[in-house]
């Protein structure tokens, strides 16, 4: 698989100041890692984090401490994608 750079030089210039960072070369490895290690191919509702996100919420509105991951997920798109192969097929 072929490094996924961005093309936009707003997006580097962008990445250069907000980080600090001295070249568009350091901007372009920041971006691929930042591809490569925290966005995800396939990115299923991820059920404890939307918990927490209930548990919060239900902190300060407390009809919302009821509900369910459930209530505010729903998976299924993405497991059609998944299943049917499209997802995998982006990254070949």
């Amino acid at each position: 698989m072929s490094s996924i750079r961005p093309t936009a030089p707003q997006l580097l210039e962008l990445l250069k100041t907000r980080l600090g960072l001295k070249s568009a070369q350091d901007a372009i490895g920041a971006y691929e890692d930042t591809v490569k290690y925290y966005v995800l191919k396939k990115p299923y509702p991820y059920r404890e984090g939307l918990q927490s996100i209930i548990t919060e919420v239900g902190k300060v509105v407390p009809s919302a401490a009821s509900l369910r991951y459930e209530d505010v997920a729903d998976p299924s798109i993405i497991e059609k994608l998944d299943k049917s192969g499209y997802i995998d097929g982006l990254y070949r």
